[in-house]
């Protein structure tokens, strides 16, 4: 029998390329996580590797396949490949010894055994069949997913730039006239814009594209990184409205200028663009681009913003409506959440950072060794949220709900005799439904809950919205449980629950603190 490296070798290998899989195609053991730090000298577990990722297009990977040698049983790897395949967001993942196969197809939910592996054409037949209720050819000339990217400079897309661009192109080839990409600040929404806009020029899904900025600084940048458009390239400048060109670069100022006694914009026909990008089309602009796109109402409207939805820009998504792609702040490369983290240890007197950032979900609950437990968890986990319902399988009690999943988690990071305090939705503690009934069983039976501390709606919300009575759970890995010290938090009197213009205080917390103390019985606990 032959070990994984020959059967990787001798078996597999021949397998995909027999599937028409080029060797353009595959990649090997690419290091997608860098592994957690192990010591104050910056050394590393080994990084999370997929042995295959199968690409349609050089940044399209559309599926993760798992080696196993070749005594061992064919699917043996399948739900390491499908926890791979959802932190990369692919849609097929498949485990073999190299001679039968076993896949799993997201887009079906589905999971079977084969013979042999799809082609790339098969795959995309399935994808785009899954995304588009139809079959799309399979031309990588004239479909501006698979064309390829143009890259200057040795300037590649980040993973989370490949989404947004996907995203968008989908977008597009769905007919929509409004996208909208809500993606943080210095995370490169003008290349984003440079990709799309180059694979549907190339691909002739568009001719004319303005892009607009709210300053001049913007603009020239964003014509700089245009520059593979060479001169099909334009800069429109107060008083003139050139038509020659394809790609044009304006300001809202500039369009909204006054020429021949109308707005410069007005100079041209309303349908002469196919598309039109706003940056930062945040609610300071507005008035103007809204007035602009009403003009050139027959071309899609792609607008990119750095501020998610809140009270200042409503009217940014009131008409673009939902994003379809959001890299928010806490994803950023330099999120405030790390910055305070950083911050803090340095406070006090501990220079030493062991803060790394991963997706929580996409770890197996199950497959946490002693090691890689902690002594305490304090958290205010998402609750009221979606995540990709592939990570469900990493955990033994499958929801959708994210406050289960979070629960699930830390009870199997925490150390024997470690500690946790977690904020959850009043509905953990009270949902009759099975999941929510299997979680809170496992928790009082091996695990020592000794204080829960009941708040008022408004103290926290779900999604970041809509204001929830929540709990503080305080438990220990210390056996099961025995006695709840419980307290109930009561809002100020003549007020229902606490906002936004009258938060939490301390001295709302006084009554709660000094009980606990000796953990009094009270009308509150």
């Amino acid at each position: 029998m032959l070990n994984e490296a020959e059967t990787r070798a001798k078996l597999i290998d021949p397998k995909l390329h027999e599937a028409g899989w080029e060797e353009e195609l595959i990649v090997r053991e690419l290091r997608i996580t860098e592994g957690r730090i192990l010591d104050e000298f910056g050394n590393r577990k080994r990084g999370l590797r997929p042995d295959y990722i199968l690409f349609l297009e050089r940044y399209f990977p559309i599926a993760v396949v798992e080696a196993k040698e070749e005594a061992k049983y064919h699917s043996a790897g399948i739900q390491q490949a499908k926890k791979y395949a959802g932190m990369l967001s692919v849609p097929f993942a498949y485990s073999t010894n190299g001679h039968k196969i076993e896949e799993y197809d997201f887009t079906t939910k589905k999971q079977r055994t084969l013979d042999k592996f799809p082609s790339p054409q098969e795959l995309w037949s399935r994808y785009s069949l899954w995304r588009f209720n139809k079959v799309l050819p399979f031309d990588k000339e004239r479909d501006p997913l698979l064309y390829p990217y143009k890259i200057v400079r040795n300037k590649t897309p980040m993973y989370y730039q490949i989404y947004a661009v996907r995203s968008a192109i989908e977008a597009f080839l769905e007919g929509k006239k409004r996208i909208l990409l809500t993606m943080a600040t210095g995370t490169g929404k003008t290349e984003v814009a440079f990709w799309v806009s180059w694979k549907l020029y190339q691909t002739g899904k568009l001719r004319r594209i303005l892009y607009i900025a709210d300053r001049v600084m913007l603009r020239d940048q964003a014509y700089n990184r245009f520059e593979p458009f060479g001169g099909a390239r334009e800069i429109i400048k107060e008083g003139k409205a050139p038509k020659i060109r394809d790609i044009y670069f304006a300001t809202y100022q500039t369009l909204y200028s006054e020429k021949n006694g109308k707005r410069l914009y007005q100079e041209y026909p309303p349908d002469f663009f196919d598309m039109v990008i706003i940056d930062e089309c945040h609610r300071s602009g507005y008035g103007r681009w809204k007035e602009i796109l009403d003009y050139f109402k027959e071309a899609v409207h792609f607008g990119m913003t750095a501020t998610p939805k809140r009270d200042d820009n409503i009217d940014t998504y009131a008409y673009f409506s939902t994003p379809v792609y959001t890299y928010s702040l806490g994803q950023e490369k330099k999120d405030v959440p790390y910055l305070i983290g950083i911050m803090n240890l340095l406070l006090h007197n501990l220079p030493t950072s062991h803060i790394y950032k991963t997706d929580t979900f996409a770890e197996d609950v199950r497959k946490i060794q002693e090691r890689d437990r902690v002594d305490v968890i304090l958290t205010n986990p998402p609750f009221g949220g979606k995540f990709d319902e592939r990570f469900k399988y990493n955990f033994p009690v499958k929801s959708s709900d994210t406050e289960l999943m979070a629960l699930q988690y830390v009870m199997r990071k925490i150390k024997q005799g470690g500690r946790v305090g977690i904020v959850v939705p009043e509905g953990v503690l009270s949902n009759t439904t099975g999941p929510f009934v299997r979680v809170r069983k496992e928790l009082l039976e091996n695990y020592n809950v000794h204080t829960i501390i009941s708040l008022p709606k408004g103290v926290f919300t779900a999604s970041g919205k809509t204001p929830v009575k929540t709990n503080l759970l305080f438990f220990d890995k210390t056996g099961l449980t025995k006695e709840i010290w419980y307290y109930e938090i009561q809002p100020p009197k003549g007020m229902k629950n606490f906002t936004k213009t009258r938060p939490m205080r301390d001295e709302d917390w006084q009554d709660c603190y000094e009980k606990w103390k000796n953990r009094e019985i009270s009308e509150n606990s």
